[in-house]
């Protein structure tokens, strides 16, 4: 235990110390050393801090005969190894004298429950096809597919070959006939997990392995990485959930969309970092009968001037 910390190693002094503080005995304090002391601050708490430590808890209600105290023991390299290791930038970036900040990665799952004209909706995934004209001329259509169940819709964003992702309600008729809808739009959001599939790490984040996934509403199916993530076996979550195959096409369904970024860091994250903006985006699609920002006051001077009596 330290001054700043909860836990660390205890000599057997200062452990026996404690026992006999909160067992109400007489605590001897030869080895005692002062709080005003040259002692460094990440040093072990002496017998007498510790004593001190325990009649205050005690005052204050916190702990009484039957409390325990566990160790963990932190061996803690010695401050030339890690200024040794710290001139190593093979997993990260210098920012400062001996210290590297480590590349990672900022991965998010949005759980989106659409009910777009009712709960039956479906997953349209647009494509956009290359066709060739007559003559030397070619073009693009878009060739709609209707996603049957769930591994139909584990996708993965791919600007080689572009795709919208569409949720549809496909028995309810929205403007010009169209099926009304709502589109994902993936935005500056679109990062691939770069760990092996059979990385603990991976498995435990497996929603990472796909961009979309389309699950059909399950009460119990709340967490992407199911409920214990830190402690999972890779054994709960939207990869295990979808094995099952499950019917998605017109019915009551969940779109999951797995947002992130690749996180390089730089001098200029140290000490506090700026903002990042990433982001998606969900647009109506065929949902209104015209541009719905057509009828915004357009006096927005006098709007913002207008005072309030």
């Amino acid at each position: 235990m330290h001054r700043s910390a909860f836990t660390h190693h205890f000599e057997p002094t200062v452990v026996a110390a404690l026992v006999r503080a909160l067992a109400g005995c007489a605590v001897p304090v030869q080895t005692a050393q002062s709080l005003d002391s040259d002692s460094h601050p990440l040093d072990p708490l002496t017998a007498d801090e510790l004593t001190r430590t325990v009649d205050l808890l005690r005052e204050a209600g916190r702990v009484n005969d039957a409390t325990r105290f566990s160790n963990i023991e932190l061996r803690e390299p010695s401050k030339a190894r890690v200024l040794e290791w710290a001139a190593e930038t093979q997993y990260g970036t210098l920012v400062a004298p001996g210290l590297v900040a480590t590349n990672h990665d900022h991965f998010f799952s949005f759980r989106l429950d659409l009910d777009i004209n009712g709960p039956e909706n479906s997953l349209s995934i647009d494509r956009l096809v290359t066709i060739d004209l007559d003559g030397p001329r070619s073009g693009w259509v878009v060739q709609s597919e209707i996603a049957a169940r769930e591994q139909n819709a584990q996708l993965d964003y791919d600007p080689s070959s572009p795709a919208i992702w569409r949720v549809v309600n496909p028995d309810a008729e929205g403007p010009s006939g169209h099926a009304p809808g709502y589109v994902l739009r993936p935005g500056n959001s679109v990062a691939y997990s770069l760990l092996s599939r059979e990385d603990m790490a991976q498995r435990r984040g497996g929603f990472t392995d796909h961009h979309l996934w389309v699950t059909p509403h399950a009460p119990d199916e709340f967490y992407a990485a199911g409920v214990y993530q830190n402690q999972s076996a890779g054994t709960d979550g939207l990869t295990v959930w979808t094995n099952a195959n499950r019917p998605i096409e017109n019915t009551d369904i969940v779109i999951w969309y797995t947002a992130g970024f690749h996180h390089v860091p730089r001098t200029e994250d140290f000490p506090i970092m700026p903002t990042a903006f990433h982001q998606f985006e969900l647009r109506p699609f065929n949902f209104f009968d015209g541009n719905p920002a057509l009828d915004i006051p357009t006096e927005w001077g006098s709007v913002a001037t207008e005072t309030v009596p």
